[in-house]
């Protein structure tokens, strides 16, 4: 009989020990699988940090196809942050940026108007970024970004503040 008591108790350690192995199995696999998680936790953290900007995005787009323009003619209309200029018969919508500057004053672009800068009726002469875009269709859209307007009925020139210099390579 102590034999079987010997065999029964070596067989239950025996049982024990492989069941407590076992159960240490998934805990290890858990682990690693924290670390793989961690590390995609990271490589997404890392991604979201270092993606550009949309707007950023949008202007790098936008620039990179864009070429330098000068229109002249008159303030034909304007609303927010768009100018319609009158040019030689056509109506051409400029997008102006938030903040101009004339010498030392600073202002937004609605205080352009509400201060006297530009008016209906100013002839003007606008530099600009202009980008066409065509689909296949051959429908075009013309984006234009004005970065100085020369107000020629009033003898002085308004400079978009932006954080960067914009020169043509004309100029």
């Amino acid at each position: 009989m102590e034999t079987k008591l010997k065999v029964l108790a070596v067989s239950a350690i025996l049982v024990m020990v492989l069941l407590s192995s076992l159960s240490v199995l998934p805990l290890v696999a858990g682990a690693t699988s924290n670390v793989e998680e961690r590390q995609n936790r990271r490589l997404v953290v890392h991604i979201v940090r270092h993606r550009p900007h949309p707007r950023a995005q949008i202007a790098r787009q936008f620039f990179r196809g864009a070429s330098a323009v000068t229109i002249e003619g008159s303030v034909a209309a304007y609303h927010r942050n768009i100018l319609v200029l009158d040019s030689n018969g056509e109506n051409i919508n400029v997008i102006l940026l938030p903040i101009w500057r004339y010498g030392a004053d600073v202002v937004n672009v609605s205080s352009l108007f509400e201060k006297g800068y530009l008016q209906v009726g100013d002839s003007v002469v606008v530099k600009a970024l202009q980008r066409t875009v065509t689909n296949s269709n051959g429908v075009s859209i013309v984006t234009v970004v004005a970065y100085e307007i020369e107000n020629i009925s009033g003898g002085y020139t308004l400079y978009a503040v932006t954080p960067f210099n914009v020169r043509a390579s004309n100029e």
